[in-house]
């Protein structure tokens, strides 16, 4: 990669707690948009921050993939000893139970990472990133700043659980296109640019355009370079989970290159705040 490219998001910029509302005044990827209400400037998660993470995503594997999301009404696969599922009009989600009174964010989700009580999980490919950084947070913050970080509800979904918050997404609908910014414009870098670029911890996300759900998208966590954490696929490159990703979708066979280049595709980069 040349010296001449910047990290697009190393000038720091406003940051949203809700990645649904994010949006992002100027036209550069410098990010430098001006302050609203919150904001933060970013920075890169720490060392310790990184290594934790990828020791947790290696005790996340454990959970089997079922196909389905742990809130999935017909499966509710999930610790219910911590959780409860609920249904808000527009989405499922689990919450932590109000009782018994003792039930803390770090409890429950340090609990996901013990063996037996994984036992009573499964998790999709989005729910797995979620998890990768909210056990993660768990291990690292006290319970205090832990609680404060999720808020008055600690709900886990796919996106926007409680206590993710985003720094700025780039998206795409195809494989022809270059990466959108969440106003609408034209990413300066492109897609393979702003994948190098990303720091550990990313949610990155891969689309295959003739696939079907469980195999239409795949989101991993970004552990490195060309290094990507998911599930059911367990750490991979991104070659590979495109061939997985289309072999899934694919009776089992592995598709020809041709097929890959024209419906696989990078579509989406999410950067997390994160510690």
């Amino acid at each position: 990669m040349s010296d001449e490219l910047q990290n697009p998001w190393d000038a720091g910029g406003t940051f949203y707690p809700d990645w649904n509302n994010n949006q992002w005044e100027g036209s550069q990827d410098a990010l430098t948009a001006a302050p609203l209400a919150q904001n933060d400037a970013y920075a890169a998660p720490s060392r310790t921050y990184t290594d934790t993470l990828k020791e947790v995503v290696t005790k996340l594997y454990n959970i089997v993939f079922t196909g389905k999301s742990a809130r999935d009404p017909d499966e509710n696969k999930f610790d219910s000893d911590f959780w409860f599922a609920d249904y808000d009009g527009k989405e499922f989600y689990l919450q932590l139970k109000p009782e018994p009174t003792d039930l803390t964010p770090t409890k429950a989700y340090k609990a996901m990472l013990d063996a037996e009580r994984q036992k009573k999980w499964t998790l999709d490919c989005g729910e797995f990133v979620q998890a990768a950084h909210l056990c993660t947070m768990a291990q690292l913050l006290s319970e205090d700043d832990f609680k404060k970080r999720i808020g008055p509800v600690c709900r886990f979904k796919d996106h926007n659980s409680s206590g993710m918050f985003s720094f700025i997404q780039y998206k795409r609908w195809n494989p022809n296109e270059p990466m959108f910014r969440p106003d609408g414009t034209k990413a300066d870098h492109t897609p393979e640019q702003l994948l190098s670029l990303a720091p550990v911890g990313s949610n990155i996300r891969w689309t295959n355009l003739k696939g079907v759900t469980p195999y239409r998208n795949e989101h991993a966590v970004k552990i490195g370079e060309d290094s990507f954490a998911s599930t059911p696929y367990g750490e991979v490159s991104e070659k590979r989970i495109k061939e997985l990703l289309g072999r899934d979708a694919n009776g089992g066979v592995i598709p020809s290159d041709e097929y890959i280049k024209e419906n696989i595709f990078l579509a989406s980069i999410e950067i997390y705040k994160t510690l």
